[in-house]
């Protein structure tokens, strides 16, 4: 069906956006960085969350940088925790960088 072949092109482009991905030095060098997360759910009722990272530099540059699209099998608090916690791991970024964060509302991820 198309939404298998959409599904499908959108993994592919993720997986090698994510491959080749090489985190600005900014997202390193900058002793803050702010989340932001936003979850959807699919034609095929296959929840996803995109995963994005904004950093300042010195001279009031903003930096985003799109870390990935993650599949997640729930859309409670604790999945979505633990979704930005492997995307910071895996572009090697210690969570205690973490000063913001940004999401579209979500009652899942309040207090």
């Amino acid at each position: 069906a198309c939404h298998e072949i959409q599904n499908s092109l959108l993994k592919v482009m993720a997986s090698s956006v994510f491959k080749n991905k090489n985190i600005s030095s900014c997202m390193h060098q900058s002793p803050f960085i702010t989340l932001m997360l936003d979850e959807t759910t699919d034609v095929s009722n296959t929840a996803q969350a995109a995963v994005v990272l904004r950093c300042v530099t010195d001279n009031f540059d903003v930096h985003e940088e799109f870390l990935g699209l993650y599949k997640v099998p729930s859309t409670n608090a604790e999945t979505l925790v633990a979704t930005a916690k492997c995307a910071l791991h895996k572009v090697n970024l210690p969570i205690s960088k973490l000063r913001g964060q940004c999401y579209d509302g979500a009652a899942a991820m309040q207090g």
